[in-house]
């Protein structure tokens, strides 16, 4: 079943079964301009937080971001304390990547040539110029057919659903192609045309990070690759780079419960991002802004729980040790009495294929979404409802932490007991230049904020000790 077929399929069934669930009835959508949760009103947030440019963690964009998250949120009448903490930060200043040589013998262009690139998030300063080994996935299979020290090495792959790229899993290509001598990883960032996605990886370790990384744009790929398997490539790169202390913040938003204290929910985005950062994550940002807006307003008998409206950093430029861990940290009490915890990250987005030919096919219908939702049967049946509700489709039920799709944020959550949920989508624009507020459909992102807080609302009503008791303990994590 090709791709298109197989998503036509899944937006088909699905509706389905959401029109006889509800007798096929999707309740219509305020658009009063007043309204916290209308989709203009949300897409101007994306907007006005996107013109921060690239909000790196620690950077003065950054913490100019979380200043106006945390004025947004008060505007909301909701009490906000804006934390700052240190941490580690990774300083990128420049980079430039050329193929320097290619097989002897054979007509090519001048060299050197340059590549389209970005550094891989994190990995270690250096310039210097080696042999290209083209090492297909990098399996330990395909690492052990080559001698590889003193080598750049040179990995293909996918980048399943526009997030998960095949090498980054644990970072255990760069691990292992580091340990037994490589110098230099490039990767396929397998964005459209010659666009140049930003990937991290799984394990990272700072200071500690042996060798230098990047993605690199498709089109340049193809042309390293074949350079690398005619013999004779040579691969000049130079990142200019530091690891120094550094300063970010948490943005705190506390909503008092009209019957308790304690027992509360979370809501939470990351303010954070390597490019303009639209979709990842300035369409949370906006849905928790939105959020607190729409609760803040409701009378205190719909919300008997405190709810807290968390912008956190480090999440796409600090990953895997920021995120939500300071916050957990600092509030492990909290922590151990939360009703659930729900993460807006990748809200609403233009959907499109990118078709083997290299031309971006762009439809009506939402992208796929990924539903991430803890080992609880309860927290399943009510985020399966809401998503049906608003046209949430197509859409894949997800474990955590069991998919460890982002293990700062609710699979952090999902680890230290607490019922969490994350319905996630991405573009092929991700985590790219490209990403940008014009390819954020209003509408679509209205949908999926209602679908938030319609959560929210069901979970007020939930016993705390009930969905709690729903919770099943997370299962080691098996990599065979």
């Amino acid at each position: 079943m090709s791709q298109l077929t197989r998503k036509a399929f899944l937006r088909q069934g699905l509706l389905t079964a959401g029109a006889a669930t509800f007798g096929g009835v999707v309740p219509s959508l305020a658009n009063a301009a007043d309204d916290p949760l209308d989709g203009e009103r949300l897409h101007r947030d994306v907007r006005d937080l996107c013109a921060f440019g690239p909000r790196r963690t620690g950077t003065d964009a950054e913490h100019g971001a979380s200043a106006w998250v945390a004025e947004r949120l008060r505007a909301a009448g909701i009490p906000v304390s804006l934390v700052p903490y240190p941490f580690r930060r990774w300083r990128l200043d420049g980079w430039a990547v050329e193929l320097a040589a290619g097989s002897a013998g054979r007509e090519v262009a001048p060299f050197p040539q340059s590549v389209a690139t970005h550094p891989i998030w994190g990995t270690r300063p250096a310039a210097g110029e080696a042999d290209l080994v083209y090492v297909g996935l990098g399996t330990k299979q395909e690492l052990d057919r080559h001698d590889l020290r003193g080598k750049a090495v040179l990995v293909d792959g996918k980048v399943l659903l526009n997030v998960f790229a095949t090498y980054s899993a644990d970072g255990y290509v760069y691990w292992n192609a580091a340990q037994r001598g490589a110098v230099a990883m490039f990767a396929t960032s397998d964005a459209p045309g010659n666009l140049v996605r930003m990937i991290g990886m799984g394990r990272n370790e700072l200071d500690a990070n042996p060798i230098p990384a990047f993605t690199v744009g498709r089109q340049d790929f193809a042309k390293l690759r074949s350079a690398a398997r005619a013999g004779g490539a040579r691969i000049r790169y130079r990142l200019d780079a530091a690891f120094l202390d550094g300063v970010t913040h948490d943005v705190v938003a506390t909503l008092p419960g009209a019957k308790t204290d304690r027992d509360g929910l979370v809501a939470c985005a990351h303010v954070d991002s390597m490019f303009t950062g639209a979709l990842d994550d300035a369409t949370g940002i906006a849905g928790l802004i939105g959020l607190a807006h729409h609760f803040a307003r409701l009378p205190a008998r719909r919300r008997p729980k405190p709810m807290t409206f968390l912008a956190v950093n480090g999440h796409d430029t600090g990953f895997p040790h920021l995120g939500v861990r300071h916050w957990a940290d600092a509030n492990p009490a909290q922590v151990a009495r939360l009703g659930g915890f729900c993460t807006l990250d990748h809200l609403a987005g233009i959907a499109a294929e990118d078709l083997p030919d290299g031309r971006l096919w762009r439809h009506s219908g939402d992208e796929e979404r990924l539903l991430l939702i803890s080992d609880n049967a309860l927290l399943y049946g009510m985020v399966a409802q809401v998503a049906t509700r608003h046209r949430l489709f197509p859409a894949i039920p997800a474990p955590e932490p069991l998919a460890e799709a982002n293990p700062d944020l609710e699979g952090l959550m999902v680890r230290r007991g607490v019922p969490a949920v994350n319905m996630t989508m991405a573009y092929p624009w991700y985590h790219t230049p490209e990403d940008t507020p014009d390819k954020i459909p209003p509408a679509q992102l209205g949908r999926c904020v209602r679908a938030y807080a319609d959560l929210l609302d069901a979970m007020q009503r939930m016993p705390v000790g009930l969905i709690r008791r729903a919770e099943r303990t997370p299962r080691p994590v098996s990599r065979d």
